[in-house]
């Protein structure tokens, strides 16, 4: 029998609503921290579609990503990327690659591996002739319960 508070309520009870009420508040703190982030994308800040998704339509459309930042790995590459800014060269594109690295930090899942997988097949089905090799991979592959234990357990995002 738990104990009883001088007002006769369940002092037990009491105790476990307010630590689901905790736990509750936690995990939204931690999905705001992450909505928060995602605010400062001007490109991909639809709320309603996973961001790998919307990075893979972008590559898959051949179209501009302006939160997509080109750093160049040779001087050469420096200088024609610096050139661009004053109007001389186009922005270069993942999608100007015939190979494309799709990493994600952190871990990606499996429902993510397919939405990709899922874009690039229906950009196939177009009719467009596109030869490029798409890679994907992550620090890890993210499940489910690992999912969960970063929303209950984790650090902050």
């Amino acid at each position: 029998d738990g104990e009883k508070t001088p007002q006769g309520g369940d002092y037990e009870a009491l105790q476990l609503r307010l630590e689901v009420k905790d736990r509750v508040e936690e995990i939204f703190r931690r999905l705001n921290t992450v909505a928060r982030a995602r605010e400062k994308l001007t490109d991909f800040s639809s709320p309603t579609q996973p961001l790998l998704r919307q990075v893979a339509a972008r590559i898959a459309e051949k179209s501009e990503m302006p939160d997509v930042v080109h750093a160049p790995a040779s001087l050469g590459g420096f200088l024609k990327s610096g050139l661009g800014r004053f109007g001389f060269q186009a922005k270069p594109r993942p999608s100007d690659k015939s190979v494309v690295i799709l990493f994600v930090v952190g871990g990606l899942s499996l429902s993510e591996i397919r939405e990709v997988r899922e874009v690039f097949q229906n950009a196939d089905t177009t009719g467009a002739e596109d030869d490029r090799e798409v890679i994907i991979g992550g620090t890890s592959l993210v499940t489910p319960l690992d999912v969960y234990k970063g929303l209950l357990e984790g650090p902050y995002v």
